[in-house]
């Protein structure tokens, strides 16, 4: 059944505005109105913007460690549904990739881990999470994370720290756009180095004259701002002073004699105040309008009629969600005039506490807290969360939450320091210092020129609506007959058997295969009768794959080093070495005066893990010397006490189970109208059908039990015949044997 999506309830909203000196006009631009909320529904239902989070547990490792994480996806203010699948790639300080994952989104979240070769030299590192659809557009929508990894052999006192900065920039940014004639016009302004990260700078504003008209200085991470006095027949230049002591002379924007000013007066709880300076001959720019937009899919577009001067009107932010907010001012043409960004904030945001409940600071102690989240109304609130618990020793918080990327970050162009820090209160100069990005930052999702254009944009990715596996089988015959019979190891241990049927040309496809992370495929091509046949398989890459992304790290010729506590390296060194002494698992302290346990006991013990019975017969394969030809159910007939297999006419399966036994039940009858008794069937601990039981090689089963009635875990008490556990190999299981006739199957790796 095919699912259908609506991308975008477009919210056209009325100001509810008051105007000192603007009337508002009823018809006269109602074809640029429409014209532009039409423009903005078409490209928001063309071009649905998604947006991928990445909560790790922390963004400091060592060598050897799991990175765990968690992703949330975004598409107009929501959970996204657009997408099913999301990738998250792992790269080195050049952008050479390290590990890709792909994971199923669920409800717009997905949850993996990466696990770190103890080899990766110190350094930083990078990770990014995106859609496939969001590769359609520019890099600054796909979410990125800088993250610092050490290598135990490297002491961090041996690590070297230079600094090779060689030069500043400070750009300037006239609010609305523009410089323009007789106005005192804001100019807000970035001061960086050459890696983009914010300087403190000072300096003076001169005019043609070498006289001061307004003195510059940064207020907050290389920002600041100040107003000037405008005159079109000078021209102005900056004397900056930056960090080394040199001075540098910029010339700032030239003066227009005429144009439209755009400035924010008043932002306060409720309302927005927003000024329209006109300045020109009477009747240029008479006639506005002003269009207001967020990512959310909401615009909103009020027509005014500008006088000579300053035109002040304001309107009530609830009209808007909490989030960047687009101010551009159009004349009658539909071409724009004035642009400034504004960050609305509704106050509306989630409290989150978390309780204290059980403390302890013994190793391996029990530490129990309750989390409590409410809205603005004080009610609990339910939330999808992930919760990171880390070491104190391993470096500062980081820089970026999921508040910051979704509301800040990833709706501006380029490199936003520290956003997370704009959130660490409401007071009043975080507010004004979150202004200044504001005015210093370009608003990242499109252009109206682009909003514009009828013409459809080509778009190379679709949407991936859920993990797939492709390929063909070469100079393939319909007649033949063909099946690709597939076990899929993910990178969690867990497997999946699956059979995929190809079409009339060789082509097969697995949809909705729920895995996360690498896997790998060991497959085979069979015919109707389970026989093996020489043929090529060839699995098609996706158009991801191919996809390189340039290195953005903030710090690619600086290692500056975090904190991590000297105890926390010593600490990841001996789980290291405990992990090489015990073959990779570390082991927990075992009383020596216990039994040894067999190996059988072993393989029970690490396989069985809820379905656990103290009544079930167990087959052990992972140490048999051999493994005969057939499948399970041939295999296990007459193994099992009491129980009774009847074969299929073909030898290949079974038409009937009976068990006799102490518990045995009479249930029914069996006949040409009854459907066969069986036992329940479970392959590691999942319910499967006898079909799927068949297909697995006997050759990757560690275990085979089978629990007589009655099973507490199974239906009915597992009915007349009780349950047939399958426990697959995992690695380390087999131990004795050298060869196998899986090793048959042909094999590569997914990712």
């Amino acid at each position: 059944m095919k699912k259908s999506y609506t991308y975008l309830i477009l919210l056209c909203i009325l100001f509810h505005a008051s105007f000192a000196n603007a009337q508002p006009i009823s018809f006269r631009l109602d074809s640029v109105r429409q014209k532009l909320t039409a423009a903005v529904a078409d490209y928001y239902k063309r071009y649905p913007q998604e947006k991928i989070f990445l909560h790790t547990d922390q963004n400091v490792y060592v060598g050897g460690q799991t990175i765990w994480y968690k992703a949330y996806a975004q598409a107009f203010g929501k959970p996204s549904m657009l997408s099913g699948v999301v990738y998250v790639r792992l790269s080195d300080a050049r952008g050479r990739l390290i590990k890709q994952d792909m994971l199923p989104l669920k409800n717009g979240t997905a949850h993996g881990n990466i696990d770190l070769p103890d080899t990766l030299p110190t350094s930083r590192y990078q990770m990014r999470a995106f859609t496939s659809w969001m590769l359609n557009f520019d890099d600054d929508g796909i979410y990125h994370q800088d993250l610092y990894i050490q290598n135990t052999r490297t002491p961090v006192s041996k690590i070297p720290e230079t600094n090779n900065v060689k030069a500043y920039r400070i750009n300037f940014y006239p609010e609305g756009g523009d410089l323009v004639e007789s106005n005192l016009s804001g100019i807000a302004f970035k001061a960086t180095d050459e890696r983009g990260l914010p300087v403190k700078v000072y300096g003076t504003v001169l005019n043609d004259k070498k006289q001061m008209v307004a003195k510059l200085a940064t207020v907050h991470d290389g920002l600041g701002s100040f107003d000037l006095k405008t005159d079109a027949n000078e021209t102005y230049t900056a004397k900056v002073h930056f960090p080394d002591s040199s001075v540098q002379t910029i010339a700032l924007p030239k003066v227009k004699k005429t144009g439209a000013v755009l400035r924010i007066i008043a932002n306060t709880t409720t309302e927005l105040e927003v000024m329209i300076i006109y300045q020109g001959q009477q009747g240029s720019y008479k006639d506005i309008i002003v269009a207001a937009v967020q990512n959310n899919g909401i615009c909103g577009t009020y027509p005014l009629q500008l006088s000579r001067g300053a035109n002040v009107f304001s309107f009530k932010k609830s009209s808007f969600s909490t989030g960047v907010l687009r101010l551009t001012v159009f004349d009658e043409r539909a071409l724009p005039l004035a642009e400034r960004l504004v960050y609305i904030n509704n106050n509306d945001q989630l409290n989150l506490s978390a309780q204290k409940d059980t403390v302890s600071f013994n190793p391996k102690g029990k530490n129990v807290f309750t989390l409590n989240l409410k809205g603005g109304d004080n009610q609990p609130v339910k939330a999808n969360l992930s919760v990171a618990v880390t070491d104190a020793g391993m470096g500062p918080e980081p820089d970026n939450n999921i508040c910051s990327y979704f509301l800040i970050s990833s709706e501006l162009h380029g490199y936003i320091h520290q956003p997370a820090y704009y959130f660490s209160n409401n007071s009043d100069t975080l507010k004004q210092q979150l202004d200044l990005v504001m005015l210093t930052s370009g608003w990242r999702h499109f252009k109206w020129d682009t909003v514009f254009n009828d013409k459809p944009r080509p778009l190379k990715y679709a949407f991936e609506h859920t993990p797939v596996i492709a390929g063909k089988i070469k100079n393939y015959n319909q007649k033949d007959d063909l099946q690709l019979k597939m076990l899929i190891t993910n990178s969690d241990s867990s497997k999946n058997l699956v059979i995929a049927e190809p079409d009339s040309t060789g082509v097969f496809i697995l949809k909705d295969y729920d895995r996360a992370g690498t896997a790998n495929i060991s497959y085979e091509v069979v015919n109707k009768k389970n026989k093996r046949q020489s043929v090529k398989v060839a699995f098609f890459k996706r158009d991801v794959d191919s996809v390189q992304f340039m290195a953005s790290l903030r710090d690619t010729t600086i290692i500056r080093k975090p904190v991590i506590s000297p105890a926390y390296i010593e600490n990841a060194k001996a789980e290291q070495q405990a992990r090489l002494n015990s073959g990779g698992i570390i082991l927990k302290t075992v009383n020596i005066n216990e039994r040894k346990l067999s190996p059988t006991e072993i393989l029970i013990k690490n396989h069985v893990q809820h379905l656990e019975t103290d009544h079930a017969y167990t087959l052990d394969l992972a140490n048999a010397p051999s493994i005969p030809p057939g499948n399970i159910i041939t295999f296990i007939n007459g193994k099992f006490p009491g129980l009774v297999i009847t074969p299929s006419t073909d030898g290949q399966g079974a038409s009937n189970f009976t068990y006799h036994g102490p518990s045995s039940l009479m249930l029914g009858k069996t006949g040409p109208d009854q459907v066969p008794n069986e036992p329940y069937f479970y392959i590691d601990e999942a319910s499967a059908t006898i079909g799927e039981v068949i297909n697995i090689p006997l050759d990757d089963v560690a275990l085979i039990r089978f629990a007589p009635p009655p099973v507490w875990f199974a239906p009915g008490n597992g009915g007349p015949t009780g349950a047939l556990l399958i426990y697959t190999k995992r690695f380390g299981d087999e131990k004795k044997r050298n060869h196998s006739t899986f090793d048959q199957y042909s094999s590569m790796a997914i990712v």
